[in-house]
């Protein structure tokens, strides 16, 4: 987001790269000892599935981002969605995923699915 490059950068989290969202200040200094800070707010990316073009995980129209989740999204599976959602054609990736009451997610295929971490700040809807 910044290009910090010859500036030393402290953020006031430990992990820039594992941070929760959250609103996060990051404060540069220059070799003069000049300093200036700026905000970052880092946000969920939340996919919720809509079953609109078909039952494939890996279409992208079948998504409320019109993209295929990635190990960095956050999956919602509603239920009464024209399509179930299926993982079938190749292995798929979430952050983390909530499968809502009365909605299905089939994997078939010895398919897997791949979560990178456990969402500790779920989505209320």
């Amino acid at each position: 987001m910044f290009n910090t490059s010859g500036l030393t950068a402290n953020w006031n989290t430990i992990n820039t790269t594992a941070a929760i969202p959250g609103i996060y200040r990051l404060i540069v200094t220059n070799t003069s000892g000049c300093t200036d800070a700026a905000f970052v707010t880092v946000q969920l990316e939340v996919a919720t599935w809509t079953g609109a073009v078909s039952n494939d995980w890996h279409t992208a129209g079948n998504w409320s981002t019109n993209k295929i989740p990635t190990l960095q999204t956050h999956v919602i599976i509603p239920a009464g969605k024209p399509n179930q959602c299926a993982i079938s054609t190749a292995d798929a990736e979430a952050s983390s995923i909530q499968v809502r009451a009365g909605a299905a997610l089939q994997l078939s295929a010895n398919r897997k699915l791949l979560l990178s971490q456990k969402c500790t700040l779920l989505p209320a809807n």
